[in-house]
């Protein structure tokens, strides 16, 4: 995440002020004011990707009701180019922060492999029930 770095940066070089500072309360204050806005503005990306994201699936599943009977021939394509792209930017993520080596809470480590598992089973339904339609 490109917040998670300039926060990690930033955080540097507060470190690095910090040891060549004379460690005045004035310096100390700004510190704790800069990490409480960067804490803020992290939790606000967040919270924007999120919205974008639900946001985004939302509109897929309005988009897909107007559309059902016009979309039908090409649903396959449609949910593998969704897989494929939901797919890469998962993965894309979860190197990013390993990169940064960003300290990941349980639930999110747990969503991550649980969706990985969820394409699959996916596939297979979608097989097995074109199999039973068209069979």
């Amino acid at each position: 995440m490109l917040a998670r770095r300039i926060v990690d940066r930033r955080r540097e070089a507060l470190g690095a002020e910090r040891t060549t500072s004379r460690g005045s309360p004035s310096d100390a204050c700004g510190r704790r004011i800069w990490r409480t806005l960067m804490k803020r503005s992290e939790v606000a990306t967040k919270q924007a990707d999120l919205a974008s994201g639900i946001g985004a699936g939302i509109l897929g599943v309005g988009l897909g009701v107007l559309l059902a009977d016009d979309l039908r021939p090409i649903a396959a394509i449609v949910l593998m180019l969704g897989a494929v792209l939901h797919g890469w930017a998962m993965w894309r993520k979860h190197q990013l922060e390993k990169s940064a080596q960003v300290e990941l809470p349980h639930w999110s480590v747990v969503l991550y492999w649980v969706c990985w598992l969820a394409f699959p089973a996916m596939a297979a339904i979608i097989v097995a029930r074109s199999a039973l339609l068209n069979g």
